[in-house]
């Protein structure tokens, strides 16, 4: 059974609150020390639609309402499903197959040009249909529920899309107001990535 996704066209406008978790301490000279908690960022995100009910804005309605539904659908805050992050969905060019934890699996590294300090990231969603294996990993097969690539001996790189895995924040729906005029105003849910790494 193909694991669910929110439609990624209802959910293009949404306000980014990832994060990471650090503990900043200040000490009597004024120099702060910083103790990094979480060694992995934290997705989370908003969907809001303000707009009109009946007018050119049809569209936004027809996406709350499919939201609506696939909120339902998983139970409000109940069950996890694949999330396209708009922002950041794509290998551009620093995909990598490396061996991590005895296994080969897809990774991507975040860096500039020239800064050896990289943070790389394990992807555990690639989209289906959307992973080109290259160099030495060229004949491996890709688990696309977990992004381990087995068949293969030795590192190469990867092209292609991913998901996070998330689930919705909140158990209610969050306020909805519609005006005599057909105005209407949804203060939003939030999704959060399931962390499936320590």
């Amino acid at each position: 059974m193909a694991e669910p996704r929110l439609n990624p066209t209802i959910c293009k406008e949404f306000v980014d609150n990832s994060m990471f978790h650090n503990t900043a301490i200040t000490n009597e000279s004024g120099r702060r020390k910083v103790n990094e908690q979480w060694p992995h960022e934290l997705h989370s995100f908003r969907i809001q639609y303000v707009g009109k009910w009946k007018s050119t804005e049809e569209v936004k309605v027809e996406r709350f309402r499919e939201l609506l539904a696939f909120w339902k659908k998983m139970r409000g805050n109940s069950r996890c499903f694949r999330f396209k992050n708009w922002s950041d969905y794509k290998d551009d060019g620093k995909g990598r197959v490396i061996e991590v934890d005895g296994v080969y699996r897809l990774v991507k590294d975040y860096h500039e040009s020239g800064d050896d300090d990289t943070y790389t990231v394990n992807i555990y969603k690639p989209v289906l249909g959307t992973i080109q294996l290259l160099g030495d990993a060229v004949f491996g097969t890709v688990d696309y529920e977990t992004g381990i690539v087995t068949g293969i001996s030795s590192p190469g790189v990867w092209v292609g899309e991913f998901d996070l895995w998330m689930h919705f924040a909140e158990e209610n729906l969050g306020a909805l107001s519609i005006t005599p005029g057909g105005l209407f105003n949804w203060n939003g849910l939030s999704v959060m990535e399931e962390l499936l790494e320590t």
